[in-house]
């Protein structure tokens, strides 16, 4: 393992321990991208009714490539 991937590791553990109940992140949304979204009143994941992501909860969008489909 690299010093790089260390790094990014200590970082998104850090960034694991002081995750907000609020927010959760959608893999492969906007393209490659991931989708920083606000939860619902009692901490849900919002989705439409078609089950896609629900557009009005998006905070923020990272171009890092993602994919959120399951193994």
């Amino acid at each position: 393992m690299t010093m790089r991937e260390k790094t990014i590791i200590n970082t998104l553990n850090k960034l694991a321990e002081e995750w907000p109940d609020d927010l959760w992140i959608f893999a492969g949304g906007m393209g490659d991208s991931l989708v920083l979204m606000r939860c619902g009143e009692n901490g849900e994941k919002v989705v439409t009714e078609c089950g896609g992501f629900d557009p009005d909860r998006i905070v923020a969008d990272f171009d890092i490539p993602s994919d959120g489909g399951g193994w």
